[in-house]
């Protein structure tokens, strides 16, 4: 049987989703300042976090 290993990159990818949801809301009321731009950037480096994460779990899984 395989050994199932815990999936943490999916976090990241819900974080990213959260920060979007977040950042869209507040660019509605607020438009584009600097705390709305720090949003989408938490945004973007959530969304590349859990592709690195999953990059290093598919890589993990193909050396076992």
């Amino acid at each position: 049987m395989k050994n199932k290993r815990k999936r943490w990159y999916l976090l990241w990818f819900v974080g990213s989703l959260i920060w979007m949801t977040n950042f869209f809301e507040s660019f509605g009321k607020d438009g584009l300042d600097f705390w709305v731009s720090m949003q989408l950037l938490t945004a973007i480096l959530f969304f590349a976090a859990g592709i690195v994460g999953y990059i290093s779990y598919e890589k993990h899984d193909r050396d076992q």
